[in-house]
């Protein structure tokens, strides 16, 4: 969800603008940083570029906290010296290159055109490890591989990603890169039995379309057709703010959805909490609560809501989309984490939901389970510096818009297959 004003962002942001502010470029005139900086330096360091607008994001504040970690841990380990450049430090281009020259990794977790093209003319003669985060959507790769350069990238480079989906994806423009999919969770599961039968359902992210909070609605309204009106459903969030053109059928979803369970006559059952601070979400929430995040947003590729909730518990129901389907797989405990599946017109299987709801609610017995994600590790030194050639591929491959979709479809969901 985009929030500037969550606890953890404001700490990541402080932690993030400490390191910028002590990083060695900030102050290479100053002894004995200035030594470092120089065309006869013999100090190996480890390059940081960082666009620190990424911090406004909830989740990517955390992804980003940890992979820092991870660099800075690396670094340490290899003896390399850690600079973190903000993308926004313009003046910083001239000096790029004496930077460049003395980074035996460069690690790029936020890019702009302009830096990207700097790179590209510095490898012609400079050779270094990339390490390139990939935490954009796949589905509009086309325009941001386009700012980015299709020739920054060689065949010792490695791109991360936080899910095979996304790493399926970019294997089909980049197949001669190295890929990592990594996670920055590894927890026990724990799920005691309630009182009562579990009969909250609860939400945590962003108000939008992708998010499918509309066929949660539905959903409310067939159960309650049945008879089983005693469901309610929790939503924490706000609309987004970020002007997507997934918004632009909904100029305010959120009046939309209020609207949708007048009309189905479930407004009773349906509350609107707004955003809050994570740890008064989890003061609040039932303890018999269920999770439930129905997204078919193009760049699912985490879910770090439903981690959360798993840590604390609660068991969730996920679309099988992404991460959020990856998710499922690696807990494989259908009454912890269950992955609904799509129909063959890609929208999510009522059918399958409403059975995962009630057998969920109805199981009362004490439940445990594993969470295990790829570590994020970095390889060695290599002297590769075979460039690649993906504009051919890339053009002949997925430049029109048909051939991207069905590309992203099959590979954020397998539900064709099982349907």
């Amino acid at each position: 969800m985009y929030c500037n004003s969550h606890t953890g962002i404001k700490m990541f942001s402080k932690k993030l603008k400490h390191l910028a502010d002590i990083s060695p470029y900030k102050i290479m005139d100053t002894f004995p940083f200035s030594q470092w900086i120089h065309d006869d330096s013999q100090i190996n360091q480890a390059l940081i570029i960082i666009d620190t607008n990424l911090e406004k994001w909830h989740s990517l504040s955390s992804f980003i906290s940890y992979i820092l970690d991870r660099i800075y841990q690396f670094s340490s380990e290899e003896k390399l010296i850690p600079l973190i450049i903000d993308t926004k430090e313009n003046q910083l281009y001239d000096k790029l290159e004496l930077i460049v020259k003395n980074s035996k990794h460069v690690f790029v977790l936020g890019i702009n055109s302009n830096f990207s093209q700097k790179l590209i003319t510095l490898r012609e003669n400079i050779n270094f490890n990339l390490h390139y985060f990939w935490f954009a959507s796949t589905n509009k790769m086309g325009i941001q591989l386009k700012a980015l350069g299709l020739d920054l990238f060689r065949t010792n480079d490695t791109l991360y990603t936080l899910c095979e989906a996304d790493s399926a994806i970019l294997k089909k423009v980049f197949p001669d890169l190295n890929f990592l999919v990594y996670g920055i969770n590894n927890f026990s599961i724990r799920i005691e039995p309630g009182k009562s039968l579990r009969k909250d359902l609860v939400y945590i992210g962003r108000l939008t379309p992708s998010k499918n909070i509309d066929k949660m609605l539905f959903m409310l309204h067939s159960l309650a057709l049945e008879d089983k009106s005693d469901f309610q459903l929790h939503l924490y969030g706000e609309l987004d703010n970020l002007n997507r053109t997934e918004n632009s059928s909904y100029p305010n979803y959120k009046s939309f959805l209020k609207k949708l369970s007048i009309e189905l006559g479930i407004e009773n059952q349906v509350y609107f909490h707004g955003h809050k601070e994570r740890e008064i979400i989890f003061r609040e929430i039932p303890k018999n609560s269920i999770g439930l995040f129905l997204s078919s947003y193009n760049n699912e590729n985490y879910g770090l809501a439903p981690r959360e909730m798993l840590e604390r518990g609660y068991p969730v129901i996920l679309s099988n989309w992404g991460g959020l389907g990856e998710l499922a797989a690696r807990v494989n405990n259908p009454l912890i984490a269950r992955a609904i599946n799509f129909t063959k017109s890609k929208i999510i299987d009522m059918q399958d939901l409403k059975f995962a709801i009630l057998e969920i609610s109805q199981f009362n017995e004490k439940l445990s389970g594993e969470l295990s994600e790829p570590p994020l590790s970095f390889g060695s030194d290599s002297n590769i510096k075979r460039k690649i050639n993906t504009k051919k591929f890339y053009e002949n491959m997925i430049s029109t818009k048909e051939m991207k979709q069905e590309i992203f479809f099959k590979s954020y969901s397998k539900a064709e297959k099982k349907c």
